[in-house]
């Protein structure tokens, strides 16, 4: 039983100075900061109550497992510059730093205490299989934080009809990262065939002359840590022209190039994206010249840059390993298994033993970057003084993402094709752009060394086996408004929309994955399979509805609704043995016991993405007071209830059938996490223009 308490302190100040008519200096600073913690009861399921001892807790700040907690504040400074040079000449200029430290501290925490999990299959007759560890999963490097500084300049000139603007931005981001099992480590307890166990050639069957390994019953070392200290810089250059064609038309016309590089913790470039040209333009048609009625479209490209995250296991030294044991008992105390027989070296499905990372072979070559593709049109519509309507379409195409290939077959087999000695190689996952053709550089001898020449290999998209990166997005919003009128003010919105492919984006909320671009989806051919369909927010009816009415000339009230259909339901679990056939491991290839429910199986039939239904509707209401005193000109008091009528719906479920040993989880299909609970907020502001 879990009591989580989430306190946000948050404040913003901002200061004007206009030095002249002609030159403007702005100063913000904005803090806040997520502390949480989460206190371990007991629970007695006979009762349905928890017991009043406490067994254990944690404390967050910036991090955490649940939704809220997960949230970073920051602490961020920003100053920027106006300057009017002439009447048709304007320059500008921006500077800003945030700090955001990352903490996790447990309470009663033994460090040296391993982890210990086993479901009652798993459980020998008659031993005591315990967990006296009090926190499970990672904890995060001492002294975590991310630093940025970013800084902005523009030039706008306004000549004739036209105005054209120019400028450049440069972002720095230095990171401090990395987690490591709670306690060092985790024992997995396991059972089945010989069969179910990883049959690589160094993995020999249980010790016989025990009862549980007779038997089938066995036991994983699992470990997992990792620390690094990347860094990200990302500049632009942009160029654009609002064009007045005539009275009623205004075209926008724009290009931004951009360069993405990320370093290592030693500040080694490992990835190096160049001239990413996103060109934009816009279109507004004013067609009765009085506002009443615009039509108005867009086309446009965009980049996302891939953060400092992707060192920590990307680029940077980590250890992810499991190694397989038969065992002849398990101290009831601690949980630990005792008289371990080894079955096998330690494995690691990503050849990820700790070691360092050639920075040259931990991408490949000229990579594209993340970006996709939007198209709009639309138009709104003054129906009336007190009635405003309208819609827009949009879609949006994926073209190119970036995630990494564990996969080591396809080298393997160019390095046969070539008579390549590979006896000595283990590939340990590289970024790549899946469905294209990608070239990388490769060390086959293995020696480790960052200095030997590399072996150039071209691989077509056929040779990796990989699916290109699909996702699209198709939305229809309508609107009706009533603008500020008679003391009021409202407006609706319905949007219906389908999200639909095989990769949702950066991270992987199937499994609550957060390693950015180094998710498990382009690990391995298998992984994609029955994986296009519904993806994680695909929403199909969402209803927002929000207003406010002016009581008085002090007192104000509002409300804000939203009523959103359930997102899609998965059933993910082991590749079936058939379509394992042909998969080697030991190689840096795939294990089905080392990836675990990362497949579109569910109970070894084909489980397509997104096919197992939907979660429930989303409904929330929200009510707000203001008071703003005549007394004190610029001083607001507001309060503010979030889901008044407490709709806790399910949010998220645990989608993956099996563990790692092939067994069905006894979560499978669980709760995990519903829509936040009723909660209230008290803001104070102040703004003062003397």
């Amino acid at each position: 039983w879990t009591v989580i308490t989430t306190n946000i302190p948050r404040y913003v100040g901002k200061l004007d100075w206009n030095i002249t008519d002609n030159h403007h200096l702005e100063y913000t600073q904005i803090r806040d900061q997520v502390n949480a913690e989460r206190k371990f009861y007991g629970f007695n399921y006979n009762t349905q109550t928890p017991t009043s001892t406490q067994a254990g807790g944690i404390s967050y700040v910036n991090s955490g497992p649940n939704p809220v907690a997960a949230a970073s504040g920051a602490d961020l400074k920003i100053a920027k510059y106006t300057g009017y040079l002439t009447e048709n000449l304007i320059l500008s200029g921006l500077y800003g730093t945030s700090q955001t430290p990352h903490r996790d501290t447990p309470n009663g925490y033994n460090s040296s205490l391993f982890q210990t999990a086993s479901g009652p299959a798993d459980q020998f007759p008659g031993f005591v299989y315990n967990n006296p560890q009090s926190v499970g999963g990672t904890l995060l490097v001492p002294g975590a934080e991310d630093k940025q500084k970013a800084f902005r300049l523009d030039l706008e000139w306004k000549i004739s009809n036209h105005t054209a603007r120019v400028g450049i931005d440069n972002n720095k981001i230095n990171s401090t990262t990395g987690s490591a099992t709670a306690g060092g480590g985790l024992w997995q307890y396991g059972s089945g065939a010989p069969a179910t166990v990883p049959t690589g050639a160094t993995i020999a069957p249980a010790a016989t002359g025990t009862a549980p390994g007779a038997a089938g019953y066995y036991v994983q070392r699992i470990l997992s840590s990792s620390f690094t200290t990347p860094s990200v810089k990302q500049s632009a250059q942009f160029i654009e022209d609002k064009w007045q064609v005539s009275k009623n038309v205004l075209l926008t016309l724009g290009l931004r190039n951009e360069q993405f590089t990320n370093y290592n913790e030693v500040g080694v470039a490992y990835l190096s994206q160049r001239h990413q040209l996103a060109p934009r333009f816009n279109a507004v048609w004013d067609t009765m010249g009085d506002g009443t009625l615009k039509i108005f479209g867009s086309l446009g490209r965009y980049h996302l840059q891939i953060p400092t995250n992707v060192a920590v296991r990307g680029a940077g030294p980590s250890l992810n390993t499991n190694q397989y044991f038969g065992y002849s008992g398990v101290d009831p105390v601690t949980g630990a298994p005792t008289g371990l027989v080894q079955m096998s070296p330690p494995l690691s499905a990503n050849n990820e033993f700790g070691q360092p990372k050639d920075p040259r072979q931990v991408a490949a070559q000229n990579l594209k970057s993340h970006y996709q593709d939007e198209m709009t049109l639309g138009f709104e519509k003054a129906w009336s003084p007190s009635l405003n309507i309208g819609t827009k379409a949009t879609y949006r195409m994926l073209r190119s993402t970036i995630d990494d290939t564990c996969d080591g077959r396809p080298f393997l087999a160019y390095a046969a094709a070539r008579g390549i000695d590979s006896t000595n190689y283990g590939f340990q996952c590289a970024l790549f752009n899946p469905g294209f053709a990608n070239k990388f550089l490769v060390d086959f001898t293995g020696s480790g060394s960052t200095t030997i020449p590399l072996t150039e290999v071209n691989l077509s998209a056929a040779d990796l086996g990989e699916p290109k990166a699909k996702r699209t997005y198709t939305a229809l919003d309508f609107f009706v408004e009533h603008p500020l009128r008679n003391g009021w003010y409202g407006k609706v919105n319905y949007t219906w929309s389908a999200s639909k492919g095989n990769s949702e984006g950066q991270l992987l909320s199937d499994i609550g994955q957060a390693d950015v671009s180094t998710t498990q989806t382009f690990d391995h051919p298998e992984i994609g399979y029955n994986s296009y369909g519904r993806l994680p927010n695909d929403r199909r009816h969402q209803i927002k509805a929000y207003g406010f009415y002016e009581l008085t000339s002090e007192w104000g009230t509002g409300a804000n609704l939203l009523l959103a259909s359930g997102r899609p339901k998965n059933c993910k679990g082991s590749l079936p043995a058939n379509l394992f056939a042909n998969v080697g491991s030991g190689d840096g290839s795939l294990s089905p016991q080392l990836y675990g429910s990362a497949f579109f199986f569910c109970n070894g039939v084909a489980a397509p993405r997104g096919s197992q239904g939907t979660l429930p509707w989303d409904t929330r209401l929200d009510l707000n007071l203001t008071y703003r005193p005549a007394s004190v000109k610029g001083l607001a008091f507001k309060g503010t209830v979030f889901n008044v009528f407490n709709k806790q719906t399910v949010s998220t479920i645990e989608e993956r059938r099996n563990n790692t040993s092939g067994t069905v989880r006894n979560t499978s299909q669980a709760v995990i996490a519903y829509t936040p609970p009723i909660s209230f907020m008290f803001s104070v502001a102040y703004d003062f223009k003397p």
